[in-house]
């Protein structure tokens, strides 16, 4: 009859090194993205609310510039009809960009995730001062993923999932298995970072293409003589 010893699994104490470690590194790399997520969105909002106060300033002169049109060039009816349109339409997006940043609040919201970013900066440096015996130690890291939760819960906002995916893109060792990792992988990132981008202007878009048919119909009307000739005003 075999001993309780004999039956009893051996664990060598290399692995159990590992996994009295695993908390700690788990918490490490939870806390570590957060940070850098929290960090990238205040960043993000920033630019956010720059680009609304520079196209709101840049729609005002452009629609400065459709009223001023008249005084430069003699239309006829339907080409002045055309320009009242343009104008009224840039108008509308001045407004829709004024009223998206108000409701937006990007600079509050910014402001609230860089205080919680530093209060979770915090936390990883703390874990990080740990000494090798004290990574070990649960109670320790209990007590520090309180904390960080704690950081997290006096924030009343949260990060965009791209700023999460700019952190993939980033430091992709802190996603190890957990992320693609097949044929072509060291495209991810820059595919990530151009989805970020990309994601992140995307609400200039509908100006964008407003701007471009208004300097289109412009050109049409006014240089092909789309309506008929439009001459130049001279003086009396």
């Amino acid at each position: 009859m075999s001993s309780d010893n004999e039956l009893r699994p051996t664990v060598s104490p290399d692995d159990e090194g590992v996994a009295s470690l695993e908390p700690f590194e788990d918490l490490k790399r939870r806390v570590e993205i957060t940070r850098d997520a929290r960090f990238q969105a205040n960043l993000r909002l920033e630019r956010r609310q720059k680009s609304s106060y520079f196209l709101t300033s840049v729609l005002s002169l452009f629609v400065i510039v459709l009223s001023l049109i008249p005084n430069i060039y003699s239309l006829n009816q339907a080409s002045a009809q055309t320009l009242l349109a343009l104008t009224i339409v840039n108008s509308v997006f001045i407004i829709i960009t004024t009223f998206l940043e108000a409701s937006g609040n990007f600079i509050h919201k910014g402001e609230q995730l860089h205080r919680s970013a530093r209060k979770i900066a915090a936390v990883f440096n703390r874990l990080m001062l740990l000494d090798e015996a004290e990574r070990c130690e649960k109670e320790k890291i209990r007590n520090l993923q309180i904390e960080y939760q704690d950081s997290l819960d006096d924030c009343p906002f949260n990060h965009d999932n791209i700023d999460y995916d700019k952190v993939k893109a980033t430091k992709p060792s802190l996603f190890k298995g957990r992320i693609y990792g097949g044929f072509g992988r060291s495209f991810f990132p820059f595919f990530r970072l151009f989805a970020y981008k990309f994601h992140e202007y995307s609400w200039t878009f509908p100006h964008a293409v407003v701007f471009l048919v208004t300097i289109s119909v412009l050109y049409w009307m006014l240089v092909l003589d789309g309506f008929g000739v439009a001459t130049l005003v001279t003086s009396p």
